[in-house]
């Protein structure tokens, strides 16, 4: 995998993926005052998709669900954007 830099709001998307803890609404109210906006947090889904970090499943009642990718080079990339964020 290429080298790939995560910005603060992909990271916190990410960990809520992960903490199974995802959804716009809630995060919305989290980032409300922060600089974000809606559109900022569907570009960097869109984003995160794109860079095959994160995949959109869609159950049999249309609820959108995240998952990260499981790949062991997005597993590390993840891990390391992590301690990163830890370690600042």
């Amino acid at each position: 995998m290429d080298e790939v830099q995560l910005t603060a709001l992909e990271i916190e998307i990410i960990k809520r993926v992960l903490d199974k803890d995802f959804y716009i609404k809630i995060l919305k109210e989290d980032i409300a005052e922060s600089k974000y906006t809606l559109n900022n947090l569907l570009y960097t889904l869109y984003s995160l998709e794109e860079k095959g970090l994160i995949e959109r499943n869609v159950d049999t009642l249309s609820h959108k669900r995240y998952t990260l990718v499981q790949s062991p080079d997005v597993v590390s990339l993840i891990n390391e954007s992590l301690k990163e964020v830890i370690v600042l």
